[in-house]
């Protein structure tokens, strides 16, 4: 399984951060229909069915190469891997659907489709 690295960053509080290693877990996907509450950098919250998860989606210039801009109100359905730690939510995101689009951002092993070399496809 590949192993990708949560950031520990509590939702619009200054805190230390805190690395905690997350194995890709496919059993752990869900998809959800919400609203960004929240954007700083390339993490937002994400709110759906009234629980706040922190929406990891990879580098924003990604998702603007594919003509996806998310912003603050925002609605979208995002198919992905939630992991709980410390009471907290994250969505580390595998596809998302946005104004009329649809765009993976990781394949089937959770492996970056951002950081995809040349002759190197996806695997979903």
């Amino acid at each position: 399984m590949k192993k990708i690295f949560l950031v520990f960053l509590p939702f619009l509080i200054l805190a230390a951060t805190v690395f905690v290693p997350v194995e890709w877990d496919n059993s752990s996907i869900r998809s959800f229909k919400g609203t960004i509450t929240y954007i700083q950098k390339n993490v937002a919250v994400f709110e759906a069915n009234g629980v706040k998860y922190e929406l990891h989606t990879g580098p924003s210039r990604y998702l603007l190469k594919h003509g996806i801009v998310l912003k603050v109100g925002s609605k979208l359905e995002v198919t992905g891997m939630v992991v709980k730690v410390r009471n907290r939510y994250y969505i580390f995101t595998q596809r998302i659907k946005y104004g009329g689009k649809a765009l993976n951002i990781r394949d089937k092993d959770g492996k970056p489709l951002w950081r995809m070399g040349k002759g190197r496809r996806p695997s979903l």
